[in-house]
């Protein structure tokens, strides 16, 4: 049988001016979906919405993530599962404003419509639905604020021994449960208390030698006491230093007055612990 017959049919069966166009059109198929790929406008893509979640405070910009951003889109927002309404109005109060920076990062600046709940975000070429993102994000209330108080500083019960040289009079005039008076009213802890005493032996008494009628006299001070005072006072510590009153710092070798409205009785601190928790109740009260 020849190729081509009397009739001008390929092979007795296909028309050859058929044939040719339908390898024509077999030939500009693959140009014509290469074509389309080439000048087609690529479809946006939403990868990541940095924050997903924030509190309805101020002004709040999203950062986009993506592919195929491009300008002049149009961003809308809306309540989760109800499409923004008339997008076309000039002054639409859903509409956020698009910011493209590059074709795989844009921001979306929020408008001041937006309250607490989730929301959907649209995009819009004119007035085309090109790309919608359900639940991108969501507004949550913002924390109520709390009163800041500054810490209080820590507080002990503490006890220290007073050494105390004074006139023998002093001896019979200190009394086991004196207060000192300087911290009754002012010092919100226990005030400094005397718990126990005892007299030590007495310090030597100085002699002085004086002329008198072609003489010499000798000349003894009067007699003194020297007592040790246990006493325990509530306290707090500022700057690693306990202080009382905050004005006296609290330490062995540190000099200390214990003042009541009969006596003042001047010493020298010789030891200093601390005999309770830190806690300012029980520096209080015991």
């Amino acid at each position: 049988m020849p190729v081509l017959d009397q009739q001008g049919r390929l092979f007795g069966r296909i028309n050859v001016v058929d044939a040719a166009v339908l390898l024509l059109v077999l030939l500009l198929l693959p140009l014509g979906v290469a074509t389309y790929r080439v000048f087609r406008t690529p479809t946006p893509e939403i990868l990541k919405i940095d924050p997903d979640a924030f509190q309805l405070e101020g002004e709040h910009r999203l950062r986009i993530e993506g592919n195929n951003l491009r300008p002049y889109l149009r961003a809308f927002i809306a309540p989760a599962g109800q499409p923004p309404a008339f997008v076309d109005l000039p002054d639409n109060p859903n509409q956020a404003e698009f910011l493209l920076e590059r074709p795989t990062l844009a921001y979306v600046e929020l408008p001041k419509v937006v309250g607490v709940g989730a929301y959907d975000l649209y995009l819009y070429d004119e007035s085309h639905e090109v790309l919608r993102r359900p639940q991108a994000f969501t507004v949550i209330e913002p924390d109520t604020p709390r009163p800041t108080t500054a810490a209080a500083p820590p507080r002990a019960l503490t006890e220290f021994v007073l050494r105390v040289d004074g006139p023998e009079e002093l001896a019979s005039v200190i009394k086991v449960g004196d207060v000192d008076v300087n911290a009754q009213k002012s010092w919100p802890l226990k005030p400094p208390t005397i718990v126990s005493m005892r007299r030590l032996a007495d310090p030597p008494r100085p002699v002085s030698f004086l002329l008198s009628g072609g003489g010499i006299v000798a000349a003894v001070d009067p007699p003194r006491a020297r007592l040790e005072l246990v006493v325990r006072a509530g306290l707090q510590q500022i700057n690693g230093t306990w202080e009382f009153d905050g004005r006296r710092r609290m330490r062995a070798g540190q000099s200390f007055q214990f003042v009541t409205p009969s006596y003042l009785a001047d010493g020298l601190i010789t030891h200093f612990a601390v005999i309770s928790g830190v806690t300012a109740e029980r520096a209080a009260r015991q």
